[in-house]
């Protein structure tokens, strides 16, 4: 009688006591006895994992593209059992240099689809096998989405409903469609796993599970706090925190490794700021154009029309003080909800689990408290909108209330059925890389990275004047973008109709890249063509000096020789 009442007021019943039965268990069952109308428990579990699946099916036959190239290029990637230099090095494997990643596990499950296309007798690239473990990692999410729900008292009509509509939600196409945002998906899965072990008091399990969620990416530390503050928010067995020394020094093994592993040092500056113009602004100035951004990501959470793959320089404006209206809204929308919560924290605290949950998860991500590699992107979103996922079951529910139990199930599942057109509509974008960057540069037409992603895919398809205009739009946007001026003035050479503008683009490729060592070699080897051999032995010395090994200097030095063979003395005819 005490669940009816408390169900007809909207609030959670009475928490029942510990027995045989887990939080897990409670997740498929039920967590309201008086729910009778839910699905059961087996078939619950299977429509949640199957549409996750249907909503990612026409990624299998998608390729490796974008950052998948790391994949390729790192061997710690290709064979799971060099676990010491998996663990021992970071996201990159050494490829690249100043990394500050540190994702052994998301490595290790690369390297065992590397191994496993190999044992079937296919080239270890093979995209199949990686896209296949994706779509399974996500429809694994799904279903622990609807465990955590269920652990979190939640009825199970809308538990369902929460992981059906998190497994079609268009903004999830990256962390899915993209190989690379793999570590979102093992984050994910690991982070909802300690929640419920952590809830479930099993403090070993807990500790082994995080250790799980940080070693796939860093940000996945914040399933900590969230869990800590969960005990506060709801209480188990009347525990208000249930902190655990065991995770604690999980966290230390990770940290420990994370700081061997790492070599330290940041980014190219130019290329952060591309990828990340905040990291030109001082901290209070980023913490505002932190909170504008979170508008968008509000935005294609609630209506996720208008998705892109890349929102670098220059496509996002932020606005950088407090005065203005996107910070202001921003603020105030995120104290308005928080104190919403609160006010309800006692008749509906399932408002406040969804709003923690969101916040916390977004945080690390979100470049308010530091910098991080993007300005945004849709793959961060993955780990917080499962908490979204879980307030928009709550809040359809209680609108619902008053209503048939058909029109609760009717509306979840025209929602789900939108998402999963959109969804499927989306992945398409993905399916190989002049696909995927044309569509960055109509959904990102001020990105100078868009724009150079798409000139590199046009070049190796050798189309010489669509990828020379392409890194010309890069250019336009910001000049000292240095692979742009490189690429651009390697496409001149090529087409060989404008050499004086080529060798304006080398220079200005040298000058926005110092470090660019072949652009020097690619400037010599043109001004040998313009019968310039002086001009050409002096860049050639500059490349020496730096890399004496070069293995373009024996040619250069022999075009020069040529060159200056045949070159008329001065005077002559």
């Amino acid at each position: 009688m005490a669940e009816k009442k408390a169900k007809r007021r909207g609030q959670s019943p009475p928490t029942p006591p510990r027995g045989a039965s887990s939080a897990a268990t409670a997740a498929v069952s039920g967590a309201h006895a008086a729910d009778d109308k839910g699905l059961p428990q087996r078939l619950a579990l299977l429509i949640v994992a199957a549409i996750a699946v249907l909503a990612y099916l026409n990624t299998l036959g998608a390729g490796l593209v974008y950052d998948d190239a790391v994949i390729v290029k790192n061997a710690h990637m290709h064979d799971p059992w060099r676990l010491a230099a998996i663990f021992g090095s970071d996201f990159y494997g050494g490829t690249h240099a100043h990394v500050d990643l540190y994702r052994p596990l998301t490595v290790w499950t690369f390297a065992i689809n590397w191994q496993a296309n190999e044992l079937f007798g296919a080239a270890g690239a093979s995209p199949f096998v990686f896209h296949a473990t994706n779509v399974a990692l996500h429809a694994a999410v799904s279903v622990l989405v609807l465990f955590c729900a269920g652990a979190l008292r939640m009825s199970r009509n809308a538990a369902i409903a929460a992981a059906v509509l998190f497994a079609v939600h268009p903004l999830h196409t990256e962390a899915v469609a993209n190989v690379y945002a793999r570590s979102e998906l093992l984050a994910a899965l690991f982070g909802l796993a300690y929640l419920l072990f952590h809830r479930e008091g099993r403090g070993v399990l807990a500790a082994l599970a995080l250790f799980g969620a940080v070693s796939s990416k860093e940000s996945a530390l914040a399933f900590w706090p969230l869990a800590l503050a969960l005990d506060a928010w709801m209480p188990v067995d009347g525990k208000r925190v249930r902190f655990s020394f065991v995770t604690l020094a999980a966290v230390g093994v990770w940290y420990s490794l994370r700081m061997s592993a790492l070599a330290g040092g940041a980014h190219d500056a130019d290329e952060a700021f591309v990828e990340n113009p905040l990291v030109a602004l001082g901290a209070s100035e980023r913490a505002f154009a932190a909170l504008s951004i979170q508008l968008l990501a509000l935005r294609l959470f609630v209506f996720p029309v208008g998705l892109s793959s890349d929102y670098s320089y220059d496509q996002l404006r932020p606005a950088t003080s407090l005065g203005d209206p996107a910070v202001l809204g921003a603020t105030l929308l995120l104290v308005a909800a928080l104190a919403t919560a609160g006010l309800l924290r006692r008749a509906r605290p399932l408002i406040g689990v969804g709003v923690i949950g969101y916040v916390l998860l977004w945080i690390p991500a979100s470049n308010l408290l530091f910098p991080i590699g993007t300005i945004f992107g849709e793959r961060l979103a993955y780990a917080p909108t499962i908490f979204g996922c879980l307030l928009l079951a709550v809040l359809l529910e209680l609108a619902t209330s008053r209503l048939s139990h058909k029109v609760f199930v009717g509306v979840t599942g025209a929602v789900a059925l939108v998402g999963t057109v959109l969804t499927v509509s989306r992945n398409t974008v993905w399916k190989d890389e002049p696909t995927l960057f044309f569509d960055q540069t109509q959904t990102a037409p001020r990105s100078a990275k868009a724009h150079y992603n798409l000139g590199t895919a046009l070049a190796r398809v050798g189309n010489r004047r669509g990828a020379a205009d392409s890194f010309e739009r890069a250019i336009a946007i910001h000049e000292p973008h240095a692979p742009a001026q490189f690429a651009l003035a390697n496409e001149l050479f090529l087409i060989g109709d404008d050499l004086p503008r080529a060798e304006k683009a080398y220079r200005a490729a040298i000058r926005a890249g110092p470090e660019l060592i072949d652009a020097r070699v690619n400037l010599a080897i043109l001004l040998v063509r313009l019968a310039r051999p002086e001009d050409a032995q002096l860049l050639a010395d500059e490349v020496r000096r730096v890399n004496p090994r070069h293995p373009s200097l024996p040619a250069v030095d022999k075009q020069i020789q040529e060159a200056r063979a045949t070159k008329p003395a001065p005077g002559g005819e």
